[in-house]
């Protein structure tokens, strides 16, 4: 299995087994989705690039059924995530 297909399988089985985050792997290049107040969300991570102090990416936010995003407000984590699928910082 490739690097994509192995990241995909990996942010697949993350993101079933979480009811309260979505996990996205940038090696997987595949939007995940996730349910919220604001309906269902298409979540996607690309251009991730090595900065100075960390890394820069571009986070994609968009409703499933291309319909206006209403306000909404998250948090987010990002480093890479262990064996017990916590996320290091």
């Amino acid at each position: 299995m490739d690097g994509e297909a192995a990241a995909l399988v990996a942010q697949n089985e993350q993101n079933r087994q979480s009811t309260r985050a979505i996990y996205l792997y940038p090696a997987a290049k595949t939007a995940a989705e996730v349910q919220s107040e604001a309906g269902t969300l298409r979540v996607s991570v690309d251009q991730v690039e090595a900065e100075a102090s960390g890394s820069r990416a571009q986070l994609h936010i968009r409703s499933a059924d291309s319909a206006a995003l209403r306000p909404l407000h998250e948090i987010i984590d990002w480093g890479q995530v262990d064996a017990r699928r916590r996320v290091n910082y």
